[in-house]
């Protein structure tokens, strides 16, 4: 099972951008299938009742529809049979409750470089606003 996600690679100064790729990440490891082809064909072609969604949306890919440089054709007439598709979970916020000791630093270096946010704003932004750094943990 892998989930789909999208994969940015930032171009060494001076060089072409380099698209983006649409890939596959394998649950429990670090790999990553890429996959080739239209996917928005692909699950056109499914006809499944959702569109795809990064980060979210699970495929079942056969070991026979990876290439050896883990490329996924998804243009391949067999991928709409084979490839069994699942929604994943949704991501969620964890609400963590009780006493966190929390230690806020604003560096300045010796040139007198530091943060743009005074001292007021910096503890506003992690202790009081809705947001807040102390009482959210988005968990992946």
């Amino acid at each position: 099972m892998c989930t789909i996600r999208q994969l940015a690679f930032k171009a060494p100064i001076g060089e072409a951008k380099i698209p983006n790729t649409t890939a596959c990440k394998v649950s429990g490891s670090s790999a990553f299938y890429i996959l080739d082809g239209d996917i928005d064909a692909f699950f056109t072609r499914a006809g499944t009742l959702y569109k795809y969604v990064l980060g979210q949306t699970q495929l079942s890919i056969p070991t026979s529809m990876i290439g050896e440089d883990n490329h996924v054709n998804l243009d391949d007439e067999q991928a709409v049979e084979l490839i069994e598709i699942s929604e994943g979970l949704t991501r969620g916020v964890n609400h963590r409750t009780g006493t966190w000791k929390v230690l806020v630093l604003r560096v300045v270096d010796s040139a007198g470089v530091g943060p743009s946010r005074s001292v007021t704003e910096l503890g506003s932004d992690v202790f009081d606003d809705a947001f807040n750094l102390v009482s959210w943990k988005c968990s992946l």
